[in-house]
C-alpha cells in the first residue's frame, strides 16, 4: 500500500508517520478481509492477482469540532452545506483511494477504481483524529472482497453496508 504525494493532493503535506500509520491500517484491513477467502502470497504465478492500491488523500479529522458541530443545528446545517459543495462536511476526516488489479504474470488489467469517502456527523465520536479514514480503509476492504466474490461468481457475496 502506498501514499501518492502529488502536487495538488492533499496528502502532500502528510506527516511521514502518518503516512506510514495510514498505508499500514489500510493494508491490514485489505489482508485480513482477502484471507477470509483467498491465499496471499507476494509471488506471481497462475490465478494469481496482483493488486496495487494507492492512497491519493488524507485528512484528519478534528474531533472536538467535530462533535461541537453536530451537537448544534446551526452549525450542523453549515456542514451540510460545505459537503453539498465541495463533498465532505466540517472537521471530519477524509481519504481517497486508487486501486488497479492486474493479472500478475501478464500484466492484464482486470479491473480499476477510484472512491473517496469523507467522515458523517452522528452524536459523539471519539477523539481519534484518523477514526473516519480507518472507518473508510474498513469499509473499501469490504468492498473489495465483495467485488472479487461478485466476480468469481459466487451467490453469497456479503455486501458491506455504506
Amino acid at each position: 500500500m502506498q501514499v501518492w504525494w502529488a502536487e495538488k493532493s492533499d496528502a502532500k503535506d502528510l506527516d511521514p508517520e502518518d503516512a506510514k500509520y495510514i498505508s499500514e491500517y489500510a493494508w491490514s484491513r485489505l489482508d485480513e478481509e482477502m484471507r477470509k477467502d483467498y491465499q496471499m502470497t507476494r509471488e506471481a504465478g497462475p490465478g494469481v492477482l496482483r493488486v496495487r492500491v494507492g492512497i491519493t488523500e488524507a485528512g484528519k479529522g478534528i474531533p472536538f469540532l467535530d462533535n461541537l458541530t453536530a451537537a448544534y443545528p446551526g452549525t450542523l446545517v453549515m456542514s451540510k452545506g460545505k459537503k453539498a459543495i465541495g463533498g465532505t462536511e466540517s472537521f471530519v476526516g477524509k481519504a481517497t483511494v486508487e486501486v488497479g488489479v492486474t493479472d500478475s504474470q501478464t500484466g492484464e488489467l482486470i479491473a480499476e477504481g477510484v472512491d473517496r469517502r469523507g467522515g458523517g456527523k452522528y452524536a459523539w465520536k471519539a477523539l481519534n483524529r484518523w477514526e473516519d479514514a480507518e472507518a473508510a480503509f474498513t469499509y473499501w476492504a469490504k468492498k473489495f472482497r465483495w467485488r472479487a466474490c461478485k466476480l468469481r461468481g459466487d451467490a453469497n457475496c456479503e455486501l458491506p453496508e455504506e
